[in-house]
């Protein structure tokens, strides 16, 4: 049976708390830290993947220059992240694919070359996923005079050469893994312009379930709770990864959370979630979001409603670019990019709602992509 759940009523509140503009100038206000808390910050820096450690005390924050050798790798889109696990793809010179895979918590990483076989700049690589034992790639393989056929590759972690590629019927958009299945956003732009949910058992390299689930699914991610999200504009859909049963969630006129448009994303121990939400009014700007799904309420944190004038013409802000939090302090934690320079940014740090207030900052040499709590 399926559940349809509304509340806009809440979604309302949150949009009137988090995006009316304040009748006072925002107050900056000394919060003082109960406890240290080690940053590391995924950085873009001219088009290069960097990384960033940054401790945090009752004194503020602090650049440090720890050492995480991290190998040197192309910023791509093509991207995923499990806890504080990312991996990425890029197609190198000679078209060959080379994946890095890199674990922050331990310091870890893998380096693998793949589609050694085919010409890796003849596909349209469209995402990439991994859990602990195995690197999925999504691509689109075209051939003159033919249809477009689509895969997914399993790449076993322990035995990278040995490659698995499995064909779909339908365009794959993102993919998901949980459970020894992997889930795949698809869309099927040959007959009925729907998107589809294909999962695949991983350890038996075949699809056990295949679904049309309607028009504009734009992404999927993991809940806390293990469960896939299916993210529209006006819904989301929490599909059960055990029976694939699906629960949906309507939002109300006033405010849609858009929580698709967001590289990376990172829950508390409450089920909430922190994002980058593309805005939609007028010109596009991304912003730090809250999502709670147990009260289906969004709370949006305009820089203007927690900067002063003057503090928001010192930082120069041009976009949120990465977003965590800080859970031992109660801070949310936002990365951004500058105006003026597309290669330096800087990381801030606030109060959740209702308060809004701002803690302090740090000014960088590159733009954070993904913030790790550690």
């Amino acid at each position: 049976m399926k559940t349809y759940t509304y509340k806009v009523g809440i979604l309302l509140m949150a949009f009137l708390a988090a995006c009316t503009k304040p009748a006072a100038e925002p107050q900056e206000i000394d919060t003082p830290l109960t406890f240290e808390s080690d940053y590391t910050l995924l950085m873009d820096q001219n088009s290069v993947l960097t990384t960033q450690s940054v401790l945090s005390s009752e004194s503020g924050m602090v650049s440090e220059t720890h050492d995480l050798n991290f190998p040197s790798f192309p910023s791509t889109e093509i991207s995923y992240s499990d806890g504080n696990t990312f991996s990425f793809f890029e197609v190198t010179s000679d078209c060959k694919g080379k994946i890095l895979r890199y674990d922050f918590d331990s310091g870890d990483y893998q380096m693998i070359e793949t589609f050694l076989n085919l010409d890796a700049c003849d596909l349209n690589i469209t995402s990439i996923a991994h859990d602990n034992t195995h690197v999925f790639l999504s691509f689109i393989k075209s051939e003159v005079g033919k249809s477009d056929s689509y895969f997914v590759r399993i790449i076993n972690l322990n035995d990278t050469e040995s490659a698995v590629d499995v064909e779909l019927g339908l365009k794959p958009m993102f993919m998901v893994p949980n459970q020894e299945k992997l889930f795949v956003l698809a869309h099927d732009i040959e007959i009925t312009d729907e998107n589809g949910i294909i999962v695949i058992d991983i350890n038996g390299q075949s699809t056990v379930y295949e679904k049309l689930i309607g028009f504009n699914a734009k992404k999927i991610f993991k809940a806390k709770d293990g469960n896939i999200v299916i993210s529209y504009p006006e819904l989301h859909t929490k599909m059960n990864s055990s029976t694939f049963e699906e629960l949906y969630t309507q939002y109300g006129e006033t405010l849609r959370p858009n929580l698709y448009a967001s590289a990376y994303y990172k829950f508390d121990s409450t089920n909430k979630l922190y994002y980058i939400m593309n805005t939609e009014e007028g010109q596009v700007m991304k912003i730090p979001a809250v999502y709670d799904f147990q009260a289906n309420k969004a709370t949006l944190y305009y820089f203007n409603n927690f900067l002063s004038e003057a503090k928001a013409t010192e930082l120069n802000i041009k976009s949120a670019s990465a977003v965590g939090y800080d859970e031992k302090n109660g801070f949310i934690l936002v990365g951004y990019q500058k105006n003026g320079n597309d290669n330096t940014g800087g990381l801030l740090r606030l109060t959740p709602s209702p308060n809004f207030t701002y803690v302090d900052n740090i000014n960088l040499s590159a733009v954070p992509k993904a913030i790790i709590v550690q």
